[in-house]
């Protein structure tokens, strides 16, 4: 499982299923569609099925949040599913002029996240959604690796932290060089809240 864990994380996304938007301080994110992971899953865990818990979405510091549930079967453990609980959010967006949020279907944007959340944690679309770990001679634990996927979208969102702070933050995270409690506290001290699941 090891192995199969570091060539998913090896592996190129074609580059016709690559997307991008704009985000925030004028920076260009790379990303894929849920198709593209949907059908990722196809061909990597045969028989896999996704379970978003509708009840979980709640509303957090302007995000919408809901979790959900990845079940896949490892060829090496054809007996005994896997199963990866993630969490996923979409920012709520707000009108300029009267402060009120668009309609707009968050608890489907929550899910989505979610499950590309769980596929990064397989090992999928690695070099897209964090390209410095595709090639890594170590393999993180996957709950180390998915807090890691959590805490980046949070840190881009706090305009003093410049990308490549937050990339060697994360690097020396999932080599062991400090804790989540230290990363929790340190961004607390300064009104970031990255919260301590």
């Amino acid at each position: 499982m090891r192995d199969r864990l570091k060539a998913n994380r090896k592996e190129k996304t074609p580059r016709e299923h690559i997307k991008t938007r704009e985000g925030a301080h004028g920076m260009t994110y790379k990303y894929v569609d849920r198709i593209t992971v949907q059908t990722w899953l196809d061909e990597h865990y045969p028989g896999w099925s996704w379970e978003f818990d509708l009840g979980s979405v709640r509303e957090i510091a302007g995000f919408f949040v809901g979790s959900g549930k990845l079940t896949v079967y490892e060829p090496e453990m054809s007996a005994h599913p896997r199963i990866i609980q993630t969490t996923g959010s979409m920012k709520i967006k707000f009108e300029r002029e009267t402060n009120e949020a668009f309609a707009s279907e968050y608890a489907k944007g929550a899910d989505s996240d979610a499950l590309k959340r769980a596929v990064f944690t397989l090992g999928g679309f690695t070099d897209i959604y964090a390209p410095e770990y595709a090639d890594t001679s170590e393999v993180a634990s996957d709950i180390n690796y998915a807090w890691a996927l959590f805490v980046v979208p949070e840190l881009l969102s706090a305009a003093s932290i410049e990308p490549k702070r937050i990339a060697a933050l994360v690097q020396s995270y999932l080599a062991g060089k400090f804790t989540r409690e230290q990363i929790i506290t340190k961004y607390n001290e300064n009104g970031i809240n990255l919260g301590d699941d």
